[in-house]
């Protein structure tokens, strides 16, 4: 009996210490694994239900752009393709009286890639109480020295008495091929002399989209004949 009850005793503790020792080994493994990163490494793509991810299972700001193909975005635009140039000046110009349309300011600039240029241009100027006559100015937007406009009576202003001013503004939507492009806004004085003022143009480059082959010209009204 007494042999017996021995045996047992003996048998329970070398099952006991077995476990021990078997949960002990398995901590130590996870631990030098490192379950989680482990686990994370052999999860792939395939792995993952189709839909099943939401942003609430992503770590917040944890994506950057190197994470998403841009190819396959659709209405996002990469890094480049949008531009926006632009030129102003102040320096007044005095006794303005060029009867043909000379640049008065300029930007030149390279389109990253194929695209569309939204460009607007305005001008201020007064009239030169120096030179007789009312002053008045007809201007128009450059592109690489072609005119995007032939319509230079929708773009023009007079200055109405001696000393007076005025201002005017115009924008024209055109397509372009990368590379480097000059856009000029060009003015000419009819009646007197003006006093131009500021001026300034501006543009911005996206990469599609539509616009008019220059040169436009508007439609003429009914009662006018061209």
């Amino acid at each position: 009996m007494t042999t017996h009850a021995t045996s047992r005793t003996s048998r329970r503790r070398r099952l006991t210490a077995g476990g021990l020792g078997l949960a002990c080994g398995v901590a130590a493994l996870t631990v030098s694994l490192g379950v989680p990163s482990e686990a994370a490494r052999l999860i792939t793509g395939k792995d993952v239900k189709n839909g099943s991810l939401t942003g609430v299972d992503i770590k917040n700001d944890s994506l950057t752009g190197a994470d998403v193909k841009e190819s396959t975005l659709n209405g996002v635009l990469k890094s480049g393709q949008v531009a926006a140039y632009g030129a102003a000046q102040s320096a007044f110009i005095n006794d303005f009286t060029t009867g043909t349309f000379t640049p008065i300011v300029s930007k030149t600039f390279t389109a990253p890639t194929n695209g569309v240029l939204y460009i607007t241009g305005t001008v201020s100027s007064e009239d030169d109480v120096t030179i007789p006559g009312i002053g008045g100015l007809q201007f128009n937007l450059n592109l690489d020295g072609t005119q995007l406009s032939n319509g230079t009576h929708e773009y023009a202003y007079d200055e109405s008495s001696a000393g007076n001013g005025g201002s005017g503004s115009m924008t024209a939507v055109v397509p372009v091929t990368a590379g480097g492009h000059t856009v000029d806004l060009t003015a000419r004085n009819f009646g007197g002399g003006s006093f131009i003022l500021g001026r300034e143009v501006s543009v911005l480059f996206v990469p599609s989209g539509s616009g008019f082959t220059p040169p436009a010209k508007p439609a003429a009204p009914k009662n006018h004949q061209q």
